[in-house]
């Protein structure tokens, strides 16, 4: 019994380690190719799913604004200066774990569903 369980895990590691190879071939030329990739997933997550991470939502994002200039003599403020926003390559992208190892996704942004 414990033979049988150690090849079951070496099958679904195996297994997850092909899914995250291609479904990085298409999130890699997506981002390439510059399109926005909206979630990544290893396994298939149908109601729910064992772990999702969203960086922009705890690293924060980019181009807030900031107010320069309060100590104007004048009495006027000054105009709000955006920061140019550095452009992601992994920040605009849900990353996640589903629980049912049959597959993958990668959610390509503009992608009709064909199911």
């Amino acid at each position: 019994m414990d033979t049988f369980l150690i090849k079951a895990a070496q099958l679904i590691l195996a297994f997850a380690i092909l899914v995250i190879i291609h479904e990085f071939g298409h999130f890699f030329f997506a981002r390439i190719f510059g399109v926005k990739v909206e979630k990544f997933y290893i396994f298939f997550d149908p109601w729910i799913e064992l772990f999702k991470w969203k960086p922009k939502k705890y690293f924060g994002g980019f181009g807030k604004t900031k107010n320069i200039g309060n100590d104007n003599t004048d009495g006027e403020s000054a105009e709000p200066v955006k920061k140019k926003r550095k452009k992601s390559f992994w920040g605009d992208t849900e990353y996640g774990i589903g629980w049912l190892p049959l597959g993958g996704y990668c959610k390509i942004a503009g992608m009709i569903d064909e199911s």
